[in-house]
């Protein structure tokens, strides 16, 4: 599902991923209502000009999520590599759940050519913006980055342009680079709306021919049934691909073009959940059972994996043949698309629960301070207290403490013990930053729905600009500041870059016609008016 992993970089899916740009159709609709003309027939889709605020405060949340998924690969923290891994179940899935939602309602209210039209102004143009201007710098500073601890030169900016990289980058098991980076979803997404108006027809002509049947089913079983069609879509996708497309285009393309045929399950579901009230209705409660089981589902395909690659698992031989890896694929793939499909749910009841009729607002209070000062209070004294618990101590017996004679016998080994602990205070220093922060929007962004309606309006720029920055952040703190912890420069680079790319919208890309056209894909109202005459 995700691009390669490796030292240098990923484009994870990280991404985020606006759904449409700033000042395009979308986000003119950013209350996200839903028009009357749609809600006809006897099921109604949803009640008429009713707001989705939830949504647009979880579309701008999931875009941030992208800074502390990508400031992972700047350093080894536990902590941040595991909001990546969460992240690469669930972000980009939700994400395009939204789109599909908002693609319906768009197409139904303006028609299928002038939404495509806005699209491709409003995508296209940043997206080219980026991978022309933007990338090219982030690569070579990514490969500055890295060079020390390979060992080798770096590279400079003119020898980067002119192809002069050292060879040892190029070696097997290498860090490598591409040149979309993060902004594969933008591609990704304009030809995914490309096929908006068809879905739409194939999702009317199936309610009207699934209605009686699907009115019978429990909640629990429509749920498991539409997890089962998004499996099997994407595994067919994924065979579609490697058969079809792989063995016809340059390797730099296959992740772009194999997300596409993913994420389409995501997004046709996103537009399902447009036109029946009660498919949305299950997407924003909690379903623990079917959660538990999409969770053991990978579990067990994660060891079918492990065993055909080791070649079996204890007494349990497996044979080493070309069609039971991709066997193992398929299953490894069918789990994980199942385990968003469940996941999913749990985001969109978050939000709905803490956004809605609020316009996304959080009052900042002096509890969140109290939570703060003991959030760090905590993380220093577990910094500091470390050695009580050392890492590299694989048996209770070798602590100083009274701990029964078994517990030496069980997994729960000291530097397991050591290791939930850092990520479980390292986790709630993380969040409370994070609410303070909100609450500080609310306080002093004086705008409707302040922080939500400023993050929602900002998160596509910030998305655009936040992987150059997240270099440019970790040169100065760990080579001009010397900040060695993981932990410190990962959590220090996701604020700045959080802060810059913010206030970088907000200071010069809002606010200039060329910048904003160029990032934000928004035509001055002057050139249309020319072009027009």
């Amino acid at each position: 599902m995700n691009p390669p992993q490796n030292s240098l970089h990923s484009a994870v899916p990280g991404g985020a991923e606006a759904a449409y740009a700033p000042g395009s159709a979308a986000a003119a609709a950013s209350a996200i209502e839903t028009p009357a003309a749609v809600a006809t027939g006897s099921e109604p889709t949803v009640k008429p000009k009713e707001r989705f605020v939830y949504l647009d405060a979880m579309k701008g949340v999931m875009i941030l999520w992208g800074i502390p998924v990508h400031a992972c690969v700047i350093s080894h923290s536990k902590f941040f590599h595991l909001v990546s891994d969460i992240s690469n179940c669930v972000r980009m899935e939700a994400f395009f759940m939204i789109s599909g939602f908002l693609s319906y309602m768009l197409v139904k209210r303006y028609g299928a050519g002038t939404i495509m039209k806005k699209r491709t102004i409003a995508t296209g143009i940043p997206f080219l913006t980026v991978v022309l201007l933007l990338n090219p710098i982030t690569n070579w500073l990514i490969l500055h980055y890295q060079a020390g601890k390979m060992g080798v030169p770096a590279p400079t900016l003119g020898e980067f342009f002119t192809g002069k990289i050292p060879v040892e980058f190029f070696a097997e098991g290498a860090p490598t680079w591409n040149w979309h980076l993060h902004i594969w979803f933008l591609a990704v997404l304009l030809c995914l709306a490309s096929l908006s108006a068809p879905i739409m027809t194939v999702l009317d002509r199936a309610k009207a021919t699934l209605k009686g049947v699907t009115a019978r089913m429990p909640d629990w079983l429509l749920l498991t049934l539409t997890g089962t069609v998004a499996v099997v879509c994407c595994v067919a996708a994924r065979m579609g691909y490697e058969v079809a497309v792989k063995p016809f285009v340059s390797p730099s393309f296959h992740y772009p073009l194999r997300m596409v045929g993913y994420y389409f399950a995501f997004f046709a579901m996103g537009m399902a959940m447009f036109t029946s009230s009660r498919l949305l209705k299950i997407f924003t409660r909690f379903h623990w059972m079917q959660l538990g089981l999409g969770c053991v589902l990978l579990w067990a395909a994660r060891l079918f994996q492990a065993a055909v690659k080791d070649g079996g698992v204890g007494a349990w031989p497996v044979a080493d043949h070309p069609m039971l890896k991709k066997l193992a694929e398929v299953v490894g793939l069918s789990a994980e698309v199942y385990l968003a499909v469940v996941f999913v749910p749990v985001l969109f009841t978050f939000f709905k629960r803490f956004c809605s009729g609020t316009e996304g607002t959080m009052r900042l209070s002096a509890v969140h301070w109290v939570n703060l000062v003991a959030s760090a209070g905590l993380l220093f004294a577990a910094t500091k207290f470390e050695y009580l618990l050392p890492s590299g101590v694989n048996s209770w017996s070798e602590i100083p403490l009274a701990m029964p004679a078994f517990v030496d016998r069980i997994w729960l080994t000291p530097a397991k013990v050591s290791e939930f602990v850092m990520l479980g205070v390292e986790g709630y220093f993380f969040v409370m930053v994070c609410l303070v922060i909100f609450g500080l929007f609310e306080r002093f962004v004086k705008k409707a729905g302040a922080p939500m309606h400023f993050v929602a309006e900002s998160a596509f720029c910030v998305y655009l600009f936040h992987y150059l920055v997240i270099y440019l952040n970790a040169f100065w703190l760990r080579d001009w500041v010397g900040i060695k912890n993981d932990y410190a420069l990962s959590f220090l680079v996701v604020l700045f870059t959080t802060a810059i790319t913010m206030l970088t919208y907000e200071y010069a890309v809002s606010r200039n016609p060329v910048l904003k056209c160029l990032f934000l894909g928004k035509i001055p109202k002057k050139e249309k008016a020319k072009s027009a005459a």
